[in-house]
C-alpha cells in the first residue's frame, strides 16, 4: 500500500515537472524547427495561451482539492464526535459498574452491622450488593456492539471475573452474618437456661472470639482481593481507554488522506 502511494506520488510530479518546463520546451523547439504546419501567431503566442490554460487549470485543481478537503474535514470531525461520544457512554457504563462493585462496601456494611441489633438487615444489604454487582457487568455487556467487543472484550471479561471473587467474599460475609444471628440465639437460650451469669459469659466471650476470628480472616481475604483485583481494575481501565482513545484518533484521521 505504502509502495503504491509513493508510485503514485512520483508520478504527479514527473506530470508536475512536464506541463511546467517540458511543454514550454517542446513549443519552444518546434517554432525553432519552423518546418510542418505554420500558423499565423508565434511561440510567444502559444506559450502565453498555455500560460493561461495551465494557470485556470491550477486554479480549477486548487478549488477541488479545497473542496475535497473541506468536505473531508467535515467527515473527520463527525466522525471523529461520534466515536469519542460512544466510547465516552460506554466508559460511564464502566465507571459506574466498577462503583456498584466496589468490593469495600462490603467492609461498611459489616461495620454498620457491628454497630445495630438487627443483623438480618445486613444480610438483606449482602445481597443487594451481589444483585447490583452482577447487573452492572450485564449492563455493561448490553451497551457493547459485537464491534466495539473486540477492543473491550478482554477487559469485560476481567470485571466479571473480580466479581465472581468479591461475590465469593460476600458469600464468605454471609455465611458469618447467618452463623451470628445463630449464636446470638444459642447464647440467648443458654442465659435463659442457665442462672449462672459466669457460664453465659464465658459462652457469648467464646462464641464472640470465634466470630472475630472469622471475620478477621475474611477482612485479610478482602483487603487482598482489593489490593490484587479491583486496583488493577482500575490500572487496565485507564490502559484500555488510553489505548481506544488512540486508536479513534488513528481512524478518524484516516479520513483526510486522499
Amino acid at each position: 500500500m505504502n509502495r503504491l502511494k509513493y508510485s503514485k506520488g512520483v508520478l504527479l510530479v514527473l506530470i508536475f515537472v512536464f506541463l511546467i518546463f517540458g511543454v514550454p520546451i517542446l513549443i519552444n523547439e518546434c517554432y525553432k524547427a519552423n518546418i510542418g504546419y505554420i500558423t499565423l501567431w508565434g511561440a510567444a503566442d502559444v506559450l502565453s495561451y498555455y500560460g493561461t490554460l495551465l494557470g485556470a487549470a491550477v486554479a480549477i485543481f486548487t478549488l477541488a482539492v479545497t473542496i475535497i478537503f473541506s468536505r473531508k474535514q467535515i467527515i473527520y470531525e463527525a466522525d471523529l464526535h461520534q466515536r469519542q461520544e460512544k466510547w465516552n457512554n460506554i466508559e460511564k457504563i464502566i465507571n459506574r459498574a466498577l462503583e456498584d462493585m466496589h468490593p469495600l462496601k462490603m467492609q461498611q456494611i459489616m461495620a454498620d452491622a457491628a454497630e445495630n441489633s438487627k443483623p438480618e438487615i445486613f444480610i438483606i444489604r449482602l445481597q443487594m450488593y451481589e444483585a447490583t454487582a452482577r447487573s452492572s457487568v450485564d449492563k455493561v455487556k448490553l451497551s457493547v456492539q459485537a464491534e466495539e467487543y473486540e477492543e473491550i472484550g478482554a477487559f469485560i471479561d476481567e470485571i466479571e471475573d473480580a466479581v465472581k471473587k468479591f461475590c465469593e467474599i460476600k458469600a464468605n460475609y454471609f455465611e458469618l452474618m447467618q452463623e451470628t444471628m445463630a449464636d446470638s440465639l444459642c447464647v440467648q437460650a443458654v442465659k435463659n437456661e442457665n442462672a449462672d451469669n459466669a457460664l453465659t459469659s464465658v459462652c457469648a466471650i467464646s462464641v464472640c472470639r470465634d466470630l472475630m476470628e472469622r471475620e478477621n480472616e475474611i477482612q485479610a481475604k478482602l483487603a487482598k482481593v482489593y489490593k490484587m483485583e479491583y486496583c488493577q481494575l482500575l490500572l487496565h481501565k485507564k490502559e484500555t481507554f488510553g489505548k481506544i482513545n488512540m486508536q479513534i484518533w488513528e481512524k478518524a484521521e484516516k479520513k483526510l488522506y486522499f
